[in-house]
């Protein structure tokens, strides 16, 4: 047990970090790490309306889930420092109307 290690209960977990970095242990970065959550209005007809939505999302650099309700026009997208206007953009390339969901 060192001044920068963490016990978790089961196991030690060293975190070394410089000394001018304030010394915060691995899980807590892993935990708190808080995910973005960007509600759409997506124009889709059918499944494959979806896929087509599913698809241009997933290649957007830190997209971690899609959720698609064709039914609601609903698309949630969730993941890391993720842009609004980049992910309307993307969608309204493909032909469908965009907007944020209200």
């Amino acid at each position: 047990w060192t001044e920068n290690s963490v016990y978790t209960g089961l196991t030690q977990i060293s975190c070394h970090l410089p000394r001018t970095q304030p010394r915060v242990p691995l899980f807590y970065r892993k935990v708190f790490n808080m995910a973005t959550t960007v509600t759409l209005k997506v124009e889709m007809m059918c499944e494959g309306c979806a896929g087509a939505v599913r698809r241009i999302l997933q290649k957007i650099e830190g997209v971690e889930d899609i959720t698609i309700t064709v039914a609601e026009n609903k698309v949630v997208v969730t993941g890391q420092n993720l842009d609004q206007k980049l992910l309307m953009e993307k969608v309204a390339k493909s032909g469908k109307a965009t907007e944020l969901w209200v």
